[in-house]
């Protein structure tokens, strides 16, 4: 059994399957990326911020129990949310992760050497990517 979750390492190779660094170019990576970083500064700017804010400013004006229970109740919230919101950031950063390194090897020659040390990466990881390339719909 692989140390990647969901993947058997005895699975045959299908040569029919189509793989993601196959579906992909180099304009597709930038957009995807400029995508993501918008995603992770819209988890740093929830708006449950605001309202927790406004509450912690009544706080301090009245200091009434009710107003702390609001604020640990959107408090609760918005943590839920961002830590929601990083999940999903991580899950479509690690996919795009293995995109460009498979790209760059597959289109670009670069080495595994190199792609991991661009990285920052061991290379038995870039090696196992390799060997197991993502195929389209994998992790989506």
């Amino acid at each position: 059994m692989s140390r990647t979750p969901g993947r058997r390492t005895d699975d045959p190779e299908d040569e029919t399957t189509e793989l993601e660094v196959d579906e992909v170019n180099f304009y597709d990576v930038g957009e995807r990326l400029v995508e993501l970083g918008e995603q992770l500064k819209a988890v740093g700017q929830l708006p449950e911020l605001t309202r927790i804010r406004k509450l912690e400013h009544e706080l301090q004006e009245h200091g009434l129990e009710e107003i702390e229970r609001d604020i640990d109740a959107e408090t609760h919230a918005a943590l839920r949310k961002t830590l929601t919101g990083l999940r999903t950031f991580r899950r479509e950063y690690d996919r795009w992760e293995r995109i460009v390194a498979e790209y760059v090897m597959a289109k670009h020659n670069y080495t595994q050497r190199d792609t991991a040390k661009l990285l920052g990466v061991g290379v038995s990881t870039i090696n196992r990517w390799a060997q197991h390339p993502l195929k389209v719909q994998e992790y989506r």
